[in-house]
């Protein structure tokens, strides 16, 4: 399908992702979902009578069916390999993120997803508007403090 390409050419256009940097893997997508998963998999899983999980979830296509949010997992796999549109924490924004609140930021990356990174460390994916971040990660994976 098409949404394959799109979020490949999103990741590559906000986050300066190439296509090097996904050799040898290959993105699936369904309506709801895009997966990265390994070539192998991937002919593997096309086999009728398979489970429908391909490797890990990349990005959650959003109710419009346009918009594709990558995954706090995409982010924490290959994130350190993305070149902009990461919004670099201090240790009290760190702790606010990754229970879940969202925080005031005065720096730089342009308004939508941003990889949010705390020292060499990627915690995940947040989403900025109007100069306030929007903690992304899942609830399963918020840390009650």
């Amino acid at each position: 399908s098409n949404m394959e390409q799109q979020f490949i050419d999103y990741i590559k256009d906000r986050f300066g992702f190439t296509k090097e940097d996904f050799e040898g893997l290959v993105f699936i997508a369904d309506n709801k979902r895009v997966y990265v998963t390994t070539q192998d998999v991937a002919l593997e899983e096309n086999l009728p009578g398979k489970t429908h999980s391909y490797g890990i979830v990349a990005g959650r296509i959003q109710r419009d069916g346009k918009t594709i949010k990558p995954t706090t997992n995409f982010f924490q796999l290959f994130g350190d390999k993305a070149k902009s549109n990461i919004l670099d924490v201090n240790a009290e924004q760190k702790d606010a993120f990754i229970r879940g609140l969202y925080f005031k930021t005065d720096s730089g990356p342009d308004k939508g997803y941003v990889i949010v990174r705390w020292k060499k460390y990627i915690l995940g994916c947040g989403f900025l508007k109007d100069g306030i971040l929007q903690s992304q990660v899942p609830a399963s994976r918020i840390i009650k403090v």
